[in-house]
């Protein structure tokens, strides 16, 4: 009897953590940072990301500073 309480309440507890959200965020924020300190594959592309970058700082300066 106590070895079917013991399921239910590990399965119990796998729901819960299923059904939140945190965990969930948690996940993909782990999986994303696999492979984070790989080069670029490809050199020509830096600089996009450096405008996108400033582009992002500015923007957010700007709603900040509202």
């Amino acid at each position: 009897m106590s070895g079917m309480a013991a399921g239910q309440k590990r399965r119990e507890r796998l729901t819960s953590l299923l059904k939140d959200v945190r965990a969930w965020i948690l996940l993909f924020a782990l999986i994303r940072l696999v492979g984070i300190t790989n080069p670029p594959l490809e050199v020509g592309h830096a600089w996009r990301q450096s405008i996108t970058n400033m582009i992002a700082i500015v923007i957010g300066t700007m709603i900040c500073m509202r």
